[in-house]
């Protein structure tokens, strides 16, 4: 398993966070609802998000413990 650097993991959160945003923009929670297509694509990109964070270095998570 390779190991991925801060930068890299850094920018796998902003590419996760800008396509849900992305995603979402101009729909209700209530679309998420009859659109399940979107809200488990929303769910993965939340997850992949999530991967990210928790794999950064605990120097990072020092750094920026409010973001982490």
């Amino acid at each position: 398993m390779s190991k991925i650097d801060d930068d890299t993991r850094i920018r796998h959160m902003l590419a996760a966070a800008t396509r849900a945003t992305e995603l979402i923009s101009g729909l209700q929670r209530s679309d998420l609802e009859r659109k399940d297509v979107v809200a488990l694509a929303l769910v993965r990109l939340l997850e992949m998000l999530g991967e990210a964070v928790s794999g950064v270095s605990p120097a990072l998570q020092m750094r920026y413990p409010k973001i982490l």
